[in-house]
């Protein structure tokens, strides 16, 4: 439950709605503060959306836990970049607390002996791929996924489903 305080929560400035910014907000709000999330992109859920694929985490059951927090009141403010359309200085003015969760976007670099081909895209990038577009650029090519970790599980099925013939 969200307490009703008869005097105004302070406010508190939250970014990325990820899975860090998004469990922050929520137990902001039930703590009685007023929260808004600021989001890069134009949906919340972060890793949760654009990294994880529907088979492992439902379009759906996120939709409704989506819906379930922002429904509790926290606030959303979409294609907010920090830096770019909002900044730290003006988020701490305008907002009692700053909570930041901007994300763990960037893939790490890899090598063999000091060389990648220049066609190895990270895992991720693979994945993202196939959330927007539905497929990549496998069809007939032979592929190799260095990894065994969730990441690489996930981009090998998807390659194969795109059409990778081995």
């Amino acid at each position: 439950p969200v307490p009703d305080g008869a005097a105004p929560a302070e406010e508190v400035a939250v970014v990325g709605a990820g899975p860090a910014g998004l469990s922050a907000a929520y137990h902001l709000r039930r703590s009685g503060y007023r929260v808004t999330v600021f989001e890069r992109d134009g949906e919340p859920g972060g890793l949760l959306r654009s990294a994880i694929p529907a088979y492992r985490a439902p379009r759906d059951v996120l939709e409704a836990e989506l819906s379930r927090l922002f429904g509790i009141g926290i606030s959303f403010s979409p294609h907010q970049a920090l830096g770019r359309d909002i900044h730290l200085d003006e988020l701490r003015h305008r907002f009692g607390a700053v909570f930041l969760a901007p994300g763990c976007h960037a893939a790490r670099d890899w090598t063999v002996d000091g060389a990648a081909t220049i066609d190895s895209p990270p895992g991720l990038d693979l994945i993202r791929e196939w959330q927007d577009v539905g497929a990549t650029a496998a069809a007939g090519k032979r592929v190799v996924v260095h990894g065994g970790g969730n990441t690489a599980i996930d981009a090998a099925r998807l390659l194969r489903w795109s059409g990778a013939s081995e």
